[in-house]
């Protein structure tokens, strides 16, 4: 039962995987494509998170 998007990006399968710790295969199976796209929006704003904060002269 492949229920993933078919426009998926191998790399954001990947990172999706690594982050849920799942086989990329396991993933692929399990989430939906909007389930997807949710992880990978969170992805996305918290790398744009930390590229920000990264740029911010903190102590």
């Amino acid at each position: 039962m492949i229920s993933a998007c078919s426009f998926v990006r191998i790399k954001d399968l990947v990172v999706v995987a690594e982050i849920c710790e799942k086989s990329v295969f396991q993933v692929w199976t399990i989430f939906d494509c909007y389930s997807f796209m949710l992880i990978k929006e969170r992805i996305w704003a918290l790398n744009l998170t930390t590229t920000y904060l990264n740029t911010l002269d903190i102590p």
